[in-house]
Order: structure tokens, then C-alpha cells, then sequence
């Protein structure tokens, strides 16, 4: 799954979520799922292109917008036509009910932290765009559900990928749903993600 700002006229802000915020104009497009290829390196994909022309920003053409509801959003370029969702050091969206949204040049991205951060549903985790996290959840939900995410792939290496609010578990690896008995088998023979294919997304 990744979030990403669109640079299309007819669309302000595209944000492929499980949630909309009310007070923006967002796309009427079905969210869809989108992982980073494990084989190459994240620099050579398209969000790691962006990332890299992070030096040519002009801190200048940074505009914050105040809506009428108290939210406050910080844009690179024109908020109107073809501005991104941008803040170095913050978050790019946040209201007066403390949600928050990092953006980085029109991805969601954020170290050490969740990147969406909403009151009624919980905080997600994305790195580079793609949900992401080591070491724990990437999707933490208000119902107490819990979503394991690898960029941008649903993937536990020590036990189930999703768990769900009323105890249900599920398995995936690599993206590929199992069964616990698969999962079971592959942990002991020492079943991991290769080395070569562990991406660095830090900045």
C-alpha cells in the first residue's frame, strides 16, 4: 500500500488510505496496493527518486494553509494546482483533534515514528510511501487490530501478519497469505529475508 500526492490539475490531494480526512478534496479512485521490488534497491524506484532531489528544495515555495476548520497544511509549491504535501521537520497536516500526517515532497514518510497518526482509527506507519516498519506493527488500529507490513508487503517473521481485534490471525509472508502450519514449517528451517533483499529506507 502506498500514499502518495498526485501532480494531476483535476486532483488536489490523492490519498490512498483506509480513511479520509473530510476537510480535504481527495480522490474518488478505489485505494490500491502497491509494494517496493524487493529485488532492487529503493533508491532506483520512483519514490527513491524523489527522496534523492530532497537538496533542491526551495524552503521559499513552502506554503501553510489555515482551513476554516482550524486544520493546518504545508505545501511545496502552489496548494491549488500542483502543490505537494510537504514538511521537513513536522507534520505536513494536522487538526484540532490532533491527528497528524508526515509528508515528504507528496509521500507519506517519516522516521521512528507513525507517518498517519488519526484519533478515530489509530496510526500507520509508512517509510518512502510504502507502509513499513521493523520491529513491530506498521498498522496499529483503535479496535486493537495489528497489521505486520515490510515495505509495503504484509510479512511477519515471528508470527502472524495480522491480528485482529476479536483474537483471529493470519499469516503472511512476502505479501503471500500461509497457514500457520506453512509458517510453522518454514521458521524452523531457519525461513528470513535474505540479506540482499532488506531495502535501507532511512534517510
Amino acid at each position: 500500500m502506498i500514499l502518495v500526492r498526485s501532480n494531476r490539475r483535476a486532483d488536489k490531494l490523492t490519498a490512498i488510505s483506509s480513511s479520509c480526512c473530510s476537510d480535504r478534496l481527495v480522490s474518488t479512485e478505489k485505494p490500491r496496493a502497491r509494494s517496493a521490488p524487493l529485488d532492487c534497491s529503493l533508491s532506483s524506484s520512483l519514490v527513491g527518486m524523489i527522496k534523492e532531489t530532497r537538496y533542491n528544495i526551495n524552503m521559499e515555495d513552502i506554503t501553510q494553509v489555515t482551513n476554516l476548520n482550524g486544520s493546518v497544511c504545508s505545501y511545496l509549491g502552489d496548494p491549488v494546482w500542483d502543490g505537494l504535501l510537504h514538511c521537513e521537520n513536522g507534520p505536513a497536516y494536522k487538526n484540532l483533534n490532533g491527528d497528524e500526517e508526515w509528508w515528504y515532497m507528496g509521500v507519506a514518510h517519516r522516521d521512528g515514528g507513525p507517518a498517519i497518526t488519526e484519533s478515530k482509527y489509530g496510526e500507520y506507519w509508512y517509510n518512502n510511501g510504502y507502509l513499513h516498519r521493523e520491529g513491530g506493527p506498521a498498522i496499529t488500529l483503535k479496535n486493537g487490530e495489528l497489521q505486520y507490513w515490510i515495505l509495503g508487503q504484509l510479512h511477519n517473521e515471528e508470527g502472524p501478519a495480522i491480528i485482529r481485534a476479536d483474537g483471529r490471525q493470519e499469516w503472511y509472508l512476502f505479501g503471500q497469505r500461509v497457514s500457520q502450519t506453512k509458517f510453522q514449517k518454514y521458521k524452523k528451517c531457519g525461513y528470513g529475508i535474505p540479506k540482499n533483499r532488506i531495502q535501507n529506507t532511512q534517510k
